[in-house]
């Protein structure tokens, strides 16, 4: 078969050109063809089939085929079957039929499927041998060039041995002595030099399943495949123990597969299953809560829970950024809670540094951290246990609060903790935002509610105001044009006074500038002739109507008749505020006018504005009233309950005629 290699044109078909060979290509080949040991390759993606002179001579096959791809190839070819688990990276024994061997009375034949990776360690070929029960092929076929054959032996990436099963005078298994070994069997079994020695002597504390496995595939004759999950120090493998060798020989040969890969993988999946379950837990358990110190609650006890860890909490950043407040925190119960504020700066500048970086703070064992070195007081007064991991939640680029883990004995935080506690805080602080949004707008809500019940009330008091001082405005005969002027004067004062409640939030209105805003409107204002005195007064709604109304009645009459026409006349307007024997704020409103040289000291005609100071206060606003009508002008005092009138409209008038 070399002499079929080197003058071969293949340049023109197959794998091309010798010298453009990959270098793994031309090193198995090699190897191969220079060997008794019965062996065939598949290379490449085509998969071109290579065999040696041993391998053409124990199968019926053409070597027309020799170096052309598998599928001009593929009629009866033994193995055909297991090509794809290979190609996988997975080594397989397959039981070779009888009628593809030249000679049909051979014992009976096993062939070792492996894969061959290349320099880059990607799978690119799939090495064949035989192997006979008999003794034959890989257990005593002894090569003409000892290395090339090593070379060959060791280049399967899979374990494989040739071990004689010894036993006692019982015919129990006692000890395998190893004749064959390659170089990946003693990697996975972390069993050095082992050809040519005894378990026991190797191992001498080696699990007894090896020994007991080996024995009844020898005594037995059937396969065995059996698994090592915790091969430490080595690593885990899968094995597949079959018999060789004539029946009094005891003999078996062992297949081992890397299963690290596999275990692995699988530890990877049922993490994975793990954190998606937990985190399915999280959200079913935040969904129905509607309090931000709740959501923080209970993540925190299902993220403490599921890291079995010793406290896990959430605290926040003032906004100075000096002092760090613990909010809520979980703990074991034989943990300490950590809650209360921190001054950060105690913490020494670099635990800090990595939190106001946005960065997470890895902490494995306090006790041997250079960062906590110095400020082991303020760590230990924070409850002082010895590993932390802690994750920042950053607002436009201000570190605002942590979420943090805790053991009290040293711990290697893993990444997978690591990317599930910035999992849990981003969305326990997605569920605290969606929380306060919810409230805010729930509050929003409720003012709006209230607004619009107040403003339907303040509505509804209006209109009532407004009926009833038109009534009493043209209740009496007289001129149809002064009585329009009085109704206009008394809307415009009601119109006033809305304006300056609505202006605050809490819909009151400064008893000060509502005197002005009237003063105003007929061109007073205080200097020597009006002074306005009193502390600062606020009036709720239903106070300011009435008492706008009062004061524009007060200083319309003042205009036409009093001190506000009168020249040398003079107006005082001051109020106190003082406290009755039950505590609550009285007001105490004067007017007074001085010098005013005409003023009816009885007037006959009683009108609107004497109506609702003596009648229309004290009923709707629990006032005191007086009104006097002195020589040199009228005095009026209105005392008042500050802090809520009876809640009364203006009485509608009654039609006496």
């Amino acid at each position: 078969m070399a002499a079929s290699v080197r003058d071969a044109d293949w340049a023109e078909s197959g794998p091309g050109p010798v010298e453009g060979w990959p270098p793994g290509l031309r090193q198995t080949l090699d190897n191969l063809l220079s060997q008794p040991l019965p062996m065939a390759l598949l290379w490449g993606e085509n998969l071109l089939y290579f065999h040696n002179d041993a391998y053409a001579e124990r199968l019926a096959l053409q070597h027309l085929a020799f170096g052309r791809p598998l599928l001009e190839n593929s009629s009866g070819f033994p193995g055909q079957s297991a090509i794809n688990q290979v190609l996988a990276g997975r080594s397989v024994v397959e039981d070779v039929p009888r009628s593809v061997l030249t000679n049909r009375g051979d014992p009976d034949c096993v062939m070792v499927l492996s894969p061959i990776p290349d320099e880059q360690g990607d799978v690119r070929g799939v090495l064949l041998a035989l192997a006979t029960r008999s003794g034959e092929g890989l257990l005593n076929a002894r090569p003409q060039s000892g290395d090339g054959y090593r070379a060959l032996f060791n280049a399967l990436d899979d374990g494989f041995c040739v071990a004689e099963v010894l036993f006692d005078a019982d015919k129990r298994p006692s000890d395998v002595h190893f004749m064959e070994v390659n170089a990946a069997f003693e990697r996975l079994t972390g069993l050095g030099d082992a050809a040519g020695r005894t378990m026991r002597a190797l191992a001498p504390g080696h699990d007894e399943h090896w020994h007991d496995i080996c024995g009844r595939v020898a005594l037995s004759g059937r396969p065995e495949r059996f698994e090592n999950p915790d091969a430490a120090p080595a690593r885990p493998y899968d094995a597949y123990a079959f018999p060789v060798g004539g029946p009094r020989q005891n003999r078996v040969a062992i297949l081992l597969r890397d299963i690290m890969p596999r275990l692995l993988a699988e530890a990877a999946l049922h993490a994975n299953e793990r954190r998606k379950t937990f985190l399915l837990e999280l959200s079913d358990a935040l969904q129905p809560l509607a309090d931000p110190q709740d959501i923080m609650a209970s993540a925190g006890a299902l993220l403490g829970a599921h890291l079995r860890v010793d406290r896990c909490g959430y605290g926040e950043v003032d906004a100075a950024g000096d002092h760090f407040t613990v909010v809520r925190d979980w703990t074991n119960g034989g943990t300490a809670s950590a809650r209360g504020t921190y001054r950060i700066g105690d913490f020494g500048p670099e635990l800090s540094a990595e939190q106001r970086a946005g960065r997470k703070l890895v902490i494995e064992d306090a006790l041997a951290d250079p960062r906590v070195q110095g400020v082991e007081s303020a760590y230990m007064a924070a409850g002082g246990l010895r590993s932390t991991l802690a994750v920042p939640l950053m607002k436009k680029g201000r570190w605002i609060a942590s979420f943090f883990v805790q053991q009290a004995s040293p711990r290697t935080w893993t990444a997978e903790e690591e990317a599930l506690l910035w999992e849990v805080a981003e969305r326990t602080w997605a569920a605290v935002e969606k929380a306060h949004v919810e409230w805010a707008l729930r509050e929003s809500e409720k003012r709006l509610r209230i607004v619009v019940s107040e403003l339907q009330h303040r509505v509804r008091n209006i209109l009532t105001v407004v009926r009833s001082v038109f009534a009493r405005t043209f209740d009496r005969r007289g001129d149809q044009e002064e009585m329009a002027d009085h109704f206009k004067g008394r809307l415009d004062a009601l119109a006033r006074s809305q304006i300056v409640v609505t202006q605050t939030a809490a819909g009151t209105a400064d008893l000060e500038n509502l005197i002005r805003d009237e003063l105003m409107s007929v061109g007073a204002h205080d200097g020597p002739q009006v002074r306005i005195e009193g502390p600062d007064v606020q009036l709720n709604s239903k106070a300011a109507e009435s008492l706008g109304l009062a004061v524009h009645e007060l200083t319309t009459n003042a205009v036409k008749y009093g001190a506000l026409r009168a020249t040398g006349a003079s107006l005082d307007i001051f109020w106190t505020v003082d406290l009755d024997q039950g505590g609550q704020q009285i007001l105490t409103l004067c007017w007074a006018e001085q010098g005013v040289p005409a003023v009816s000291v009885n007037p006959g005609h009683e009108g609107f504005g004497r109506e609702l100071i003596e009648e229309a206060l004290p009923y709707r606003l629990g006032a005191e009233t007086k009104l006097e009508f002195r020589g040199g002008g009228i005095r009026c005092s209105i005392v008042m309950p500050l802090d809520m009138a009876p809640n009364r409209e203006l009485k509608e008038p009654v039609d006496e005629r």
